[in-house]
């Protein structure tokens, strides 16, 4: 069983992915895990149930757009039973600095081509902890999604120990940036920043490690770690991960 349980504290629904491995030469589609109870419940003992209404594998809970689900510093455990197994995890709502602005320089691309624009975000890391982020970034509300797009931060830099309390570095702030194919002119830009745990940005560097695997230097494929756990029953064994994030957001249109 595969989790894919990424939840924020954005008003209205959210939605926890559940499906089933295949084959490693399979490329179709994975089939969801159908007929799952799922519920998260915080640490002040709020019970949140997610239904899947269209047994896609899509368990959502419905919100409307003034209900939040994640408080930032509560932490959360998710609780899924499937076919006559229980399965566990749990996360902790991490704070999230705002991002103060998104500005453009124009540029000229590798091609020669005018009206091309660089963007940078800005935000400023919390001071005397350390901070983890996924940074997000979309044209035309469209997400920058590839393997290679992750953009992840320990402190608004990227390595650990770095700096801490500062504003994001230029690699960062500038990585929302696609080289081979730039922003243009009156395109809209949007990030978000979330807050997410430590084990989490682990997570990410082994999934773009895989993802990424390949060309004359590949190696073997491996595991990618979990933190779900299997806490009863014969059933299959878990995978995936949970993670429940505070958001912050801008958006700009390149002029």
């Amino acid at each position: 069983m595969v989790v894919d349980g990424f939840l924020t504290n954005e008003g209205g629904p959210q939605t926890i992915h559940l499906s089933v491995t295949q084959p490693y030469f399979d490329n179709t589609t994975p089939p969801p895990a159908i007929g799952a109870v799922l519920k998260v419940i915080s640490s002040q003992g709020d019970t949140f149930s997610f239904v899947d209404n269209n047994n896609i594998g899509a368990y959502t809970w419905p919100g409307n757009p003034t209900d939040t689900l994640c408080k930032t510093g509560l932490s959360y455990t998710l609780n899924i039973s499937y076919l006559g197994s229980n399965y566990t995890s749990s996360s902790k709502v991490n704070p999230v600095p705002p991002v103060d602005s998104l500005t453009f320089t124009p540029n000229i691309d590798v091609s020669g081509k005018q009206n091309v624009y660089v963007a940078q975000f800005f935000a400023t890391d919390f001071l005397k902890q350390d901070d983890y982020y996924w940074i997000k970034y979309y044209r035309n509300d469209t997400l920058f999604s590839d393997p290679s797009s992750l953009l992840v931060s320990i402190n608004g830099a990227i390595f650990a120990p770095g700096a801490d309390g500062f504003q994001f570095i230029v690699p960062v702030r500038a990585g929302i940036n696609k080289r081979s194919n730039p922003y243009l002119l009156g395109q809209t830009v949007k990030v978000e920043v979330l807050s997410i745990t430590a084990d989490t940005w682990q997570f990410f560097g082994e999934a773009q490690t895989q993802m990424t695997n390949g060309g004359l230097f590949a190696t073997p494929p491996a595991n990618v770690s979990t933190n779900i756990s299997k806490t009863s029953g014969d059933g299959i064994s878990p995978i995936g991960w949970f993670c429940t994030s505070a958001l912050s957001r801008k958006s700009a249109v390149a002029q």
